[in-house]
């Protein structure tokens, strides 16, 4: 089952608010029974809920009741008013706290009470330990990824919280979005290894290997999106930007706003919109203008790899790096995943579609088979 969390969410506060129909209520009912994400976002939804009543009761009781009522009083009676009104004060805020304890008490009631309903495991462990902690979820998910943390590993699912030191890879055919806590979308690929980090406010990504893709929102004053892999340290503001390990290399394409990359050599470029750089180990950055090759919508439908009967899928890498460019640098292409016939000149055969109109083209690995000169990219055809 496919969650609408709009829709989830909508009924959490109907719920909360006690302002849910019979319909209504039944709709909730089945969301829980159904899908694990959506009984993770309610105990998410109720500790939070929780965790703002007891902040505000501390904010609204932090102020001493004697300060807010100026009264005139003998000497006599201070002693006396005074320990009335700190009694007063300590009630008021045992009784909202109470309150809090109770809520969060019945939610996870009604959540357990789901669970012993329809036969599942109850499984408490989910319940953030410090929701402020959470830098992330994972918002869709498809094929297993596996997140590490602490020492820890465990299956990925849509839904989950990520705290800040995660590990995520993404195994197989597997592919993620990740929403951060600001709102930036990250897209890991197949074969990818990423740490996501939140170090005083700072986003910080390490990729390993495998290909990113990331839409971010305008940061914090003075406190950039900062991504390393192993051959450059990027800074980002705010953009949408693609980025690929191929090999040793760091392969970075801006698709909106501006980027600054900063190789091994400590050379600086900033990249622009419509532009992309490959860092290599040991060489100079170039920053290409890739603006000629852009159209509407580029879809990748299919990319193989491969000669005679030993063929490897490369639809998931091609379709990362691509965006809506018919420019692609790929590197070599068993870079990318492996070499499936050695000592054979192998091909690439790619299917795409060009806003909505298909085309297709078939390359040798080689622009030059005689002298072994590879091919490092991807120029599809105009259709």
């Amino acid at each position: 089952m496919s969650v609408d969390f709009k829709e989830l969410d909508d009924l959490l506060k109907g719920f909360v608010e006690g302002t849910l129909s019979d319909f209504e209520q039944k709709r909730f009912d089945e969301m829980l029974k159904n899908d694990s994400s959506a009984r993770q976002r309610y105990l998410d939804y109720i500790a939070v809920e929780t965790m703002l009543s007891a902040h505000k009761v501390k904010i609204e009781h932090s102020e001493p009741v004697s300060q807010k009522r100026k009264l005139k009083i003998s000497t006599g009676k201070n002693a006396i008013i005074k320990k009335r009104v700190a009694k007063q004060h300590r009630r008021t805020n045992g009784v909202f706290i109470l309150a809090a304890s109770i809520f969060l008490a019945l939610g996870l009631g009604y959540y357990l009470k789901i669970h012993q309903k329809f036969g599942e495991e109850i499984v408490v462990s989910k319940i953030p330990e410090n929701l402020p902690l959470s830098i992330g979820t994972i918002e869709k998910i498809s094929g297993q990824a596996q997140i590490s943390f602490d020492g820890k590993s465990e299956q990925a699912v849509t839904g989950m919280l990520l705290k800040s030191g995660v590990e995520i890879v993404s195994l197989g055919k597997a592919e993620l979005n990740i929403r951060c806590r600001d709102g930036s979308l990250l897209q890991l690929s197949p074969g990818s290894k990423l740490t996501y980090s939140n170090i005083d406010g700072q986003y910080k990504l390490n990729l390993q290997k495998g290909f990113l893709n990331a839409s971010v929102n305008k940061q914090e004053k003075g406190k950039p999106l900062l991504i390393s892999t192993p051959a450059a340290g990027i800074t980002v503001l705010g953009t949408e930007l693609r980025i690929g390990l191929i090999d040793k290399s760091t392969v970075l394409t801006v698709d909106e706003g501006r980027v600054e990359l900063k190789n091994d050599q400590n050379q600086t470029v900033m990249v622009k919109t419509g532009e992309s750089v490959i860092a290599r180990p040991g060489k100079a950055l170039k920053v290409r203008n890739i603006k000629e090759f852009s159209v509407g919508n580029l879809e990748i439908i299919s990319a193989v790899y491969g000669a005679q009967d030993k063929w490897v899928d490369l639809t998931s890498h091609l379709r990362s790096m691509a965006g809506n460019s018919r420019l692609i640098s790929t590197g070599l292409f068993f870079h990318l995943a492996g070499d499936p016939l050695h000592l054979v000149v192998k091909e690439l055969r790619v299917e795409y579609k060009i806003d909505g109109k298909k085309g297709s083209v078939v390359l040798n690995e080689y622009f030059d088979v005689e002298a072994r000169r590879p091919r490092n990219e991807v120029i599809l055809p105009e259709l």
